[in-house]
């Protein structure tokens, strides 16, 4: 048998290394945002035919990058480099799958003078105390010298840890928004929608959302509020001029959930894109954006709206784990990588004959190790 286990609940099947009672709560509470999901969209107990999305859990950041997985039906940002992407989501034919790493990560917003903080983290928050120990060396009067400590410590540093929780809550969400409610939605809206989950705290009959996201004043802070006219045309796309983050995309697309005078337009907006409009065009039903950029510069601190919905415990059935066999687990990695590097055409013809040759070879060589 191999260290891999697998977690499975009604919705979802979730593979993982190592700590069982870890993935079982990533399971479980993946399936309750999933229920939660299902009540905002008045989904609950309707037939549900669609393929369970796959997840699977990659261990930390470095080991996550060596997989080399490239987005070829979904897109990340374009966000600057603190907001480095560790998640993968496909929405494959053959069933959706994400992939994202187990440890957190310390996003730093500005480089230490000293030595910088880990790239891993564990906790939600700040990134931690850092214990060293140093010796001072002797100046040429005698005196003790405590400059090199600097190199051991984060100095000036601006940063704090992003759970690994919050990245699978919103790529989870995400995906549920396209499969259920397909629709030609924006990049900003999806980023914004799964970033509005990815604060869900879970206990056993009850989850909150909507929270204010960690670190949220230090990014403000540090890039500023960010123009909505550049979002509504679609400038933002272009990662030129101002910096646009995830945490922006939270804040205007929780400002448009939330409120009781601009939901309605949202409904307007999505509508219109739907319908085939433009940007331009779309961004009429939204009215004012002198109106919507006041008012999402002052959306922060007590404004902010959360909202907590209790069930049944028996709503979210609790995972069944099965630990997997060494041939069973030598296939997890191999599908994920299979699908982000070898896209295979829908028509018929030499590029899908090619593409269908190089993934036989691929797989041969998978089976092979």
């Amino acid at each position: 048998m191999s260290n891999w286990r697998m977690a499975e609940t009604p919705h979802v099947v979730v593979f993982s290394q190592d700590d069982e009672k870890a993935l079982r709560d990533t399971a479980h509470n993946l399936e309750k945002l999933h229920f939660l999901l299902s009540a905002l969209t008045g989904r609950v107990d309707k037939p549900d035919e669609t393929i369970k999305i796959a997840v699977t859990m990659i261990g930390a950041a470095a080991e996550f990058e060596q997989l080399r997985l490239t987005d070829l039906r979904w897109q990340y940002g374009p966000f600057p480099t603190p907001f480095s992407k560790t998640i993968y989501y496909d929405p494959r034919e053959e069933g959706p799958v994400l992939a994202a790493t187990q440890a957190g990560s310390n996003l730093v917003l500005q480089p230490s003078i000293g030595r910088p903080s880990r790239r891993d983290c564990q906790s939600d928050g700040d990134t931690g105390l850092v214990s060293v120990s140093f010796a001072p060396t002797s100046n040429p009067d005698g005196s003790e010298s405590w400059g090199g400590i600097v190199a051991l410590l984060p100095v000036n540093e601006i940063a704090f840890c992003q759970s690994a929780d919050s990245r699978l809550y919103a790529g989870f969400a995400q995906n549920y928004l396209m499969t259920y409610f397909p629709a030609a939605y924006p990049r900003w809206f999806l980023q914004g929608f799964g970033e509005m989950f990815a604060t869900m705290v879970a206990d056993k009959d009850f989850v909150e959302y909507g929270q204010l996201p960690t670190g949220f004043f230090q990014v403000m802070k540090q890039y500023g509020d960010y123009p909505v006219r550049n979002i509504l045309d679609g400038r933002y796309l272009s990662g030129k001029g101002r910096i646009w983050t995830p945490y922006q995309a939270w804040r205007l697309v929780h400002l448009l959930y939330f409120s009781d005078t601009w939901k309605p337009r949202l409904q307007k907006y999505l509508s219109a894109l739907a319908g085939g409009a433009d940007l331009k065009t779309a961004a009429d039903a939204l009215g004012s954006p002198v109106e919507l950029q006041r008012a999402v510069n002052a959306y922060r601190g007590r404004a902010v709206q959360a909202e907590r919905m209790t069930f049944p415990v028996a709503r979210t059935p609790a995972p069944t784990v099965l630990r997997l066999t060494r041939a069973e687990a030598g296939l997890i990695r191999g599908r994920l990588e299979l699908g982000a590097r070898i896209e295979v055409p829908a028509e018929e013809g030499r590029d899908r004959s090619t593409a269908l040759a190089r993934r036989a070879a691929w797989l041969a060589r998978l089976r092979g190790n």
